[in-house]
Protein backbone atom coordinates (compact mmCIF):
# COMPACT_ATOMS: atom_id res chain seq x y z
CA UNK A 1 0.00 0.00 0.00
CA UNK A 2 1.15 3.64 -0.57
CA UNK A 3 2.39 5.42 2.55
CA UNK A 4 1.08 8.50 1.52
CA UNK A 5 -3.04 7.37 2.78
CA UNK A 6 -4.36 8.74 -0.43
CA UNK A 7 -7.93 7.51 -1.21
CA UNK A 8 -8.54 6.15 -4.44
CA UNK A 9 -10.86 8.42 -5.53
CA UNK A 10 -9.02 11.68 -3.50
CA UNK A 11 -6.53 14.63 -5.65
CA UNK A 12 -3.52 13.19 -3.60
CA UNK A 13 -0.23 11.05 -4.59
CA UNK A 14 -1.54 7.51 -5.49
CA UNK A 15 -4.79 8.64 -6.53
CA UNK A 16 -6.58 7.69 -9.17
CA UNK A 17 -6.89 11.50 -10.56
CA UNK A 18 -3.23 11.98 -10.99
CA UNK A 19 -2.80 8.75 -12.22
CA UNK A 20 -5.78 9.42 -14.72
CA UNK A 21 -4.48 13.00 -15.83
CA UNK A 22 -0.84 10.73 -16.28
CA UNK A 23 -2.54 8.76 -18.27
CA UNK A 24 -4.54 10.80 -20.40
CA UNK A 25 -1.52 12.87 -21.40
CA UNK A 26 -0.39 9.49 -22.25
CA UNK A 27 -3.14 8.74 -24.21
CA UNK A 28 -3.24 11.46 -26.40
CA UNK A 29 0.38 11.10 -27.40
CA UNK A 30 -0.86 7.65 -28.09
CA UNK A 31 -3.97 7.91 -30.19
CA UNK A 32 -1.81 10.97 -32.13
CA UNK A 33 0.60 8.36 -32.91
CA UNK A 34 -1.87 5.31 -34.34
CA UNK A 35 -3.76 7.96 -35.88
CA UNK A 36 -1.02 9.10 -37.79
CA UNK A 37 0.34 5.15 -37.82
CA UNK A 38 -3.13 3.91 -39.89
CA UNK A 39 -3.91 7.16 -41.73
CA UNK A 40 -0.97 8.14 -43.07
CA UNK A 41 1.10 5.22 -43.10
CA UNK A 42 -1.88 2.59 -43.56
CA UNK A 43 -0.70 0.30 -40.60
CA UNK A 44 -3.32 -1.69 -39.47
CA UNK A 45 -5.10 -0.93 -36.35
CA UNK A 46 -4.32 -3.57 -33.89
CA UNK A 47 -0.67 -3.01 -35.00
CA UNK A 48 -0.55 0.62 -34.52
CA UNK A 49 -2.28 0.06 -31.08
CA UNK A 50 0.86 -1.37 -30.00
CA UNK A 51 3.27 1.20 -31.11
CA UNK A 52 1.07 3.63 -29.46
CA UNK A 53 1.28 1.58 -27.03
CA UNK A 54 5.12 1.92 -26.51
CA UNK A 55 5.30 5.50 -27.26
CA UNK A 56 2.42 5.70 -24.29
CA UNK A 57 3.88 3.75 -21.96
CA UNK A 58 7.25 5.42 -21.98
CA UNK A 59 5.28 9.06 -21.29
CA UNK A 60 3.17 7.52 -18.66
CA UNK A 61 6.01 5.96 -16.68
CA UNK A 62 7.46 9.46 -16.26
CA UNK A 63 4.67 11.24 -14.98
CA UNK A 64 3.45 8.35 -12.57
CA UNK A 65 7.11 8.44 -11.08
CA UNK A 66 7.33 11.93 -10.92
CA UNK A 67 4.30 13.19 -9.96
CA UNK A 68 1.49 10.61 -9.92
CA UNK A 69 2.86 8.53 -6.91
CA UNK A 70 5.39 8.69 -4.14
CA UNK A 71 7.10 5.30 -4.73
CA UNK A 72 9.90 4.32 -2.53
CA UNK A 73 11.22 1.81 -4.87
CA UNK A 74 13.87 2.13 -7.24
CA UNK A 75 13.57 3.69 -11.05
CA UNK A 76 15.23 0.21 -11.76
CA UNK A 77 12.46 -1.89 -9.91
CA UNK A 78 9.60 0.47 -11.24
CA UNK A 79 10.81 0.42 -14.41
CA UNK A 80 11.17 -3.41 -14.33
CA UNK A 81 7.44 -3.65 -13.11
CA UNK A 82 6.31 -1.60 -15.24
CA UNK A 83 7.32 -2.71 -18.39
CA UNK A 84 5.50 -5.91 -17.12
CA UNK A 85 2.31 -4.31 -16.31
CA UNK A 86 2.76 -2.06 -19.87
CA UNK A 87 3.34 -5.11 -22.08
CA UNK A 88 0.46 -7.26 -20.94
CA UNK A 89 -1.92 -3.94 -20.89
CA UNK A 90 -0.47 -3.89 -24.53
CA UNK A 91 -1.72 -6.95 -25.69
CA UNK A 92 -4.96 -6.84 -23.57
CA UNK A 93 -5.66 -3.64 -25.27
CA UNK A 94 -4.62 -4.80 -28.78
CA UNK A 95 -6.46 -8.14 -28.55
CA UNK A 96 -9.69 -6.37 -27.18
CA UNK A 97 -9.19 -3.76 -30.37
CA UNK A 98 -9.24 -6.56 -32.97
CA UNK A 99 -11.65 -8.72 -31.19
CA UNK A 100 -14.29 -5.99 -30.97
CA UNK A 101 -13.31 -4.78 -34.55
CA UNK A 102 -13.49 -8.56 -35.41
CA UNK A 103 -17.03 -8.60 -33.79
CA UNK A 104 -18.33 -5.41 -35.14
CA UNK A 105 -17.58 -6.29 -38.68
CA UNK A 106 -19.98 -9.49 -38.07
CA UNK A 107 -22.81 -7.27 -36.85
CA UNK A 108 -22.26 -3.17 -37.52
CA UNK A 109 -19.28 -1.83 -38.71
CA UNK A 110 -17.98 0.43 -35.88
CA UNK A 111 -15.26 2.83 -36.19
CA UNK A 112 -11.66 1.82 -34.69
CA UNK A 113 -11.58 5.11 -32.47
CA UNK A 114 -14.66 4.38 -31.22
CA UNK A 115 -13.57 0.62 -30.28
CA UNK A 116 -9.69 1.88 -29.37
CA UNK A 117 -11.01 4.42 -26.66
CA UNK A 118 -13.33 1.68 -25.01
CA UNK A 119 -10.84 -0.81 -25.20
CA UNK A 120 -8.34 1.79 -23.35
CA UNK A 121 -10.39 2.98 -20.89
CA UNK A 122 -11.56 -0.57 -19.67
CA UNK A 123 -7.49 -1.78 -19.46
CA UNK A 124 -7.00 1.37 -17.96
CA UNK A 125 -9.45 1.55 -14.33
CA UNK A 126 -9.48 -2.36 -14.29
CA UNK A 127 -6.21 -3.24 -14.94
CA UNK A 128 -3.68 -0.39 -15.42
CA UNK A 129 -4.35 1.62 -12.22
CA UNK A 130 -4.65 -1.22 -9.43
CA UNK A 131 -1.40 -2.84 -10.71
CA UNK A 132 0.31 0.51 -11.11
CA UNK A 133 -0.88 1.35 -7.68
CA UNK A 134 -0.21 -1.23 -5.51
CA UNK A 135 2.90 -3.40 -7.76
CA UNK A 136 4.63 -0.73 -9.69
CA UNK A 137 4.88 2.46 -8.12
CA UNK A 138 4.47 0.53 -4.27
CA UNK A 139 6.51 1.10 -1.32
CA UNK A 140 7.51 -2.45 -1.10
CA UNK A 141 11.46 -1.71 -1.03
CA UNK A 142 10.93 0.23 2.19
CA UNK A 143 9.07 -2.97 3.41
CA UNK A 144 11.68 -5.60 2.32
CA UNK A 145 14.31 -3.53 4.12
CA UNK A 146 12.64 -3.86 7.73
CA UNK A 147 12.69 -7.52 7.56
CA UNK A 148 14.02 -9.56 10.11
CA UNK A 149 16.36 -11.64 7.69
CA UNK A 150 17.76 -8.23 6.45
CA UNK A 151 18.74 -6.93 9.75
CA UNK A 152 22.73 -7.46 10.77
CA UNK A 153 23.07 -8.89 14.14
CA UNK A 154 26.81 -8.27 13.73
CA UNK A 155 26.36 -4.44 14.88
Amino acid sequence: MPKIGATWWGLGRGSFARNASAGLIATLADFALVAMLVGELGVAPPVATLWGCGLGGVVNFAINRRWAFDPSTTVRSSALRYAFVSATSALLNSAGVALLLGLGALIYAVPYQLVWWFVRGLVSVLYNFPLQRHFVFAHRDIDRAKTPSSVDLRS
